[in-house]
């Protein structure tokens, strides 16, 4: 197991020198400690880091840990029109997970944005916050301890999974209730929730599939194998969904998924190369004794 102080992991995360896979694992070193350092630490890097998918880890990552303390450099991201808007969908899907509701008004002026994922995440986020308010925080954490950008319910238990799969696919609902379907396939976790998932790829929605390939790389389930391999190697797909795809796969860790994403490190987008740079890290830590993306130890606190 990997012991870091949080001056190494600052250093890790603050050297640019350091390779994407190597910082990114500082980050979620940072996501799991929480605190005032770890924000002061995250909304550095995304101010400076010069890595997009650096800079979408740690706006993920501010958004899962939930500090108050995070929101000014997410809202200065969101409407940053320089940044990269991967990086401000990130940052207003984190401004929707911290869960203020004075952030409404904050994600309402940028519903006119000309990026549709940005518009679209900030719909969902708007849609988050209004639909926690009654919830016990303890509810907001999925299945898999995440933070969703749709909040963890129970309201669909009497429905079949081909009743939830087919809703799912079913265009003329809004995004955030199939991404209500979506996470209630995830929680099922069967053979047929992942078939229904991986039909999905076949929507024309950027954004959702990008969940998807997220919610698939949580199951880790070589049954969608295919299907990711697939968006990754298609040049034609948005590079937000060849990103999340490619660090999915990494959680499945096989021979077949290594020599694929090898292939993939040259690829013309610099956000796809890197991201299967990190897959391919994670493909070392599933196949190793080594805990450091979910339990890196620390010699000293981080709300110094």
């Amino acid at each position: 197991m990997i012991l870091a102080s949080i001056e190494e992991l600052q250093s890790r995360l603050l050297n640019v020198n350091n390779s994407v896979a190597v910082r990114i694992r500082s980050i979620f070193g940072f996501k799991g400690l929480g605190g005032q350092k770890a924000v002061e630490v995250l909304s550095l890097c995304l101010r400076q880091d010069p890595s997009c998918l650096v800079r979408h880890e740690a706006a993920y990552a501010l958004g899962q840990m939930r500090e108050e303390e995070g929101l000014n450099v997410l809202y200065c991201c969101l409407f940053d029109k320089s940044e990269d808007p991967m990086v401000r969908h990130e940052a207003a899907e984190a401004i929707g997970a911290i869960g203020k509701v004075a952030s409404i008004s904050v994600l309402q002026e940028a519903l006119l944005d000309e990026n549709k994922e940005v518009r679209d995440t900030c719909e969902l986020a708007i849609q988050r916050i209004l639909s926690t308010q009654h919830e016990e925080e303890k509810d907001n954490l999925s299945l898999v301890r995440t933070v969703d950008p749709v909040p963890s319910c129970n309201r669909f238990s009497q429905l079949s999974t081909r009743e939830i799969g087919e809703k799912f696919l079913d265009r003329s609902l809004s995004l955030f209730e199939r991404y209500g379907y979506l996470f209630e396939l995830r929680n099922r976790a069967s053979p047929e929730a992942v078939s229904y998932l991986c039909k999905g790829f076949n929507d024309e929605n950027a954004l959702l599939k990008h969940e998807i390939a997220f919610v698939l790389g949580q199951l880790s389930d070589a049954q969608a194998t295919e299907s990711l391999m697939r968006l990754v190697s298609n040049p034609d797909e948005h590079y937000m969904v060849r990103h999340e795809a490619a660090e999915a796969l990494g959680s499945m860790a096989t021979e077949e998924i290594v020599k694929f994403l090898i292939e993939y490190l040259s690829d013309e987008n610099t956000v796809v190369r890197e991201s299967c740079e990190v897959a391919l890290d994670i493909c070392d830590f599933y196949r190793s004794e080594d805990f450091h993306y979910t339990d890196v130890l620390l010699h000293s606190t981080c709300n110094s």
